[in-house]
Parts: structure tokens; C-alpha cells; sequence
């Protein structure tokens, strides 16, 4: 039992530290673009677009999360999660190199497949929090990643507002990959099964009421926005 003690403050640390490369870093990218579009094409709107996608998307993907996440093993999703943004970002380094920043379609589309990483990978350690750790250190865990999202958000803007006038954007996005490339590596040494209860198995329905309950608020939520925005801009 000590010796699963000790191994569960080990896997703390290793979700700590996959928390901070995958969201911190594309955190920071996602900011510079931003500002990247603001000075290319000096449109207001350009930029606002480029902001309001993390938001849209999360408000979006928030209904089916929780039925993928159930489904399927979780190690596996949050692998391929940040898969995707390696392959995202590295299909843009190309884009960069071959047709410049004008096309902003494809930073779009970037930010997209970013946000829906990170998505993944934040619901889905949250709902294995169960898995990772023992029950001594669950509550732990949870604030530790409550802890790490709120720096993410004041620290990516800060650290991008450093890089930006320094590094020019295809550099920051190589940069990039190879943190994303970091946090896999850490994810694929984390025991996704410490406690003995693999996902197939595991019956308890608090993670997955929690889920559903969410889904539920989510389809009923982007409901609620789809008839504000009808009623907002239908005629009078």
C-alpha cells in the first residue's frame, strides 16, 4: 500500500506537468496568432473570430465529450488528442512556408483542432482523476488541475506577449510541436490504471452521471443560444 502511495504522488506530478505543456503551450500560440492577425489585416472582426473559437468549440463539443470519453479508453483519447494537434501543427508549418499568414482559413482551422485537443485532454483526466491517483489523493489531483487551468489562462497571454515581437511565428510553432510531442510522452508514462479498475470495468456512476448530467446541459444550453441568436437577428 505504501509502495502504491508513493507510485500515485509520482503520477500527481506527471499530470501536473502534462497540464502545463499541453495547455499552457498552445495557450500561448493560440494568443499570438491572435495578435498576429490583429497587425496583419488590422480588422477587429479578424481578430474577434480568432478569439471567440476556444469558446464556440468547447460549447460545442461539450454535449459529446462526456459520451466519447465514457466509451473509450481514456489514455487513448487523450493520445490521440494531442496527436492531432501535432498533426494540425505541423500541416500549418507547411502552410506557413508555402503561402504565407494571409490565408487566415487555415490559422482558423488551426485554432479549431487546438481547442478540441485541449478539450479532450482536460475532460478526459478529469474523469480519470479515479484512475490515476489513489483515494487519499483525489481531492489533491483535482486542485492541482483547477490550479494549473487558472495559470494557464493569466500566464499564456503574459508569456505570448513576451514571445511575440521576439520569435517569428513558424519557429514558435515547431516549438510548439515539440511541446505537444513532450506531453505525449508523459501521458503514454502515466498509469491510467493505478488503482486496479480499468475503464471497461469501472461501474461507479459518479464520473459518468457527472458526464451526462453535462451533456444534458450542453444540448439544452446550445439550444438556448441557437434561439437567442435567431431572435437577435430575425426581423422585426
Amino acid at each position: 500500500m505504501n509502495s502504491l502511495a508513493q507510485e500515485s504522488k509520482k503520477q500527481i506530478f506527471k499530470v501536473i506537468l502534462s497540464g502545463i505543456t499541453g495547455n499552457l503551450g498552445s495557450g500561448v500560440l493560440t494568443f499570438i496568432i491572435g495578435l498576429l492577425i490583429l497587425r496583419e489585416t488590422n480588422s477587429a472582426f479578424s481578430f474577434g473570430i480568432s478569439q471567440v473559437i476556444g469558446p464556440v468549440v468547447a460549447l460545442v463539443l461539450l454535449p459529446i465529450t462526456g459520451s466519447i470519453i465514457d466509451r473509450f479508453e481514456r489514455k487513448k483519447i487523450v493520445v490521440y488528442a494531442q496527436l492531432l494537434s501535432v498533426f494540425s501543427l505541423t500541416v500549418y508549418v507547411f502552410v506557413l512556408y508555402y503561402q504565407g499568414f494571409s490565408h487566415l482559413i487555415y490559422t482558423y482551422l488551426l485554432l479549431i483542432c487546438l481547442r478540441i485537443s485541449d478539450q479532450f485532454l482536460t475532460t478526459a483526466f478529469t474523469a480519470s482523476v479515479v484512475h490515476i491517483v489513489v483515494e487519499d489523493d483525489i481531492q489533491k489531483l483535482k486542485s492541482f488541475q483547477q490550479m494549473i487551468s487558472s495559470l494557464a489562462a493569466i500566464f499564456a497571454p503574459l508569456l505570448g506577449a513576451v514571445l511575440f515581437d521576439i520569435l517569428p511565428l513558424t519557429i514558435l510553432v515547431l516549438l510548439e510541436i515539440g511541446i505537444e510531442l513532450l506531453t505525449v510522452a508523459i501521458i503514454l508514462n502515466i498509469d491510467f490504471r493505478l488503482t486496479g479498475v480499468p475503464d471497461a470495468d469501472y461501474t461507479n456512476d459518479e464520473p459518468q452521471s457527472v458526464f451526462k448530467k453535462c451533456s444534458v446541459k450542453g444540448l439544452f444550453l446550445l439550444k438556448r443560444v441557437a434561439n437567442l441568436f435567431l431572435l437577435y437577428f430575425s426581423p422585426c
